[in-house]
């Protein structure tokens, strides 16, 4: 009788250990299926951000170039480069202060519209 107990209970502790063996692998499988699902999706958002970047960043040279086509940057950029004459010319504080403006004027309508 102790034969067949002991030989109960080691079938029992084989059958256990199989279960928990079993249940360890397919965790870590499950672990592994996440994190592939969790780079893939990182990867998509990274591509997405990016190409919206990418758009914006097209925009933005569309919208400068148009914005050099008007008057006002037309009025803006002789405004610098007069300035830029008067400097180089008089070489004073208030020639070089204007100079500064002026372009900076210049630069902001192109790259804001303002």
């Amino acid at each position: 009788m102790t034969k067949y107990l002991t030989l109960f209970f080691i079938i029992t502790l084989g059958v256990a250990a199989g279960n928990l063996l079993s249940n360890y692998a397919t965790s870590q499988y499950m672990a592994y299926q996440a994190s592939q699902a969790l780079n893939q999706l990182k990867q998509e958002r990274n591509a997405a951000i990016a190409e919206q970047t990418e758009k914006q960043r097209q925009q933005q040279i569309r919208l400068e170039s148009e914005r050099k086509k008007t008057s006002t940057a037309h009025k803006l950029r002789k405004a610098c480069e007069e300035w830029k004459v008067a400097h180089n010319q008089f070489r004073t504080d208030t020639s070089k202060t204007e100079m500064a403006k002026a372009c900076k004027a210049y630069a902001r309508y192109i790259s804001t519209g303002y």
